[in-house]
């Protein structure tokens, strides 16, 4: 049996941020805590199954030194996905990331700004835009085992 026509999604609401005073320098913070971009509790399993990008502005990245978009369950972080942000770009990359009750409870979904990777970190750069993560419920359907006749 299949299953077909369900269809579920999460709004994340983040109010527009108070734009910066002309003049006046503005730094994010470089810390994994002040890079934090959203967490959203479910109270189902999903599989993220897609990230769609749209940054309008960014200071301080290039090819080699990206900004950084990681999305993880809480805790799980290590097993995270990362989408790398060149500039002022517009993309969709396909992700396969299970959010599990059997990972943590309560079911966590991170999303921050923090690069992890070693030995040259781009936290300094800042990035304008939206994220949009997409997904679907986790469903295990189990079918009984086929009888011979």
């Amino acid at each position: 049996m299949a299953v077909s026509g369900i269809k579920q999604h999460i709004i994340l609401d983040i109010a527009p941020p108070t734009p910066p005073t002309p003049g006046v320098p503005w730094i994010t913070g470089n810390t994994k805590a002040a890079r934090h971009i959203r967490t959203e509790t479910v109270y189902i399993d999903y599989i993220l199954t897609s990230i769609h990008v749209n940054i309008t502005s960014a200071v301080g990245t290039t090819t080699l030194h990206p900004g950084i978009i990681r999305v993880y369950q809480d805790t799980r972080e290590d097993y995270g996905v990362k989408a790398n942000v060149n500039g002022v770009v517009k993309f969709t990359q396909a992700i396969w990331l299970p959010i599990r009750l059997s990972y943590g409870s309560p079911r966590k979904i991170v999303v921050d700004a923090f690069d992890d990777s070693a030995p040259t970190p781009n936290n300094l750069c800042s990035l304008k835009g939206t994220i949009v993560i997409k997904g679907r419920p986790a469903l295990q359907i189990e079918q009984p085992p086929l009888e011979e006749v």
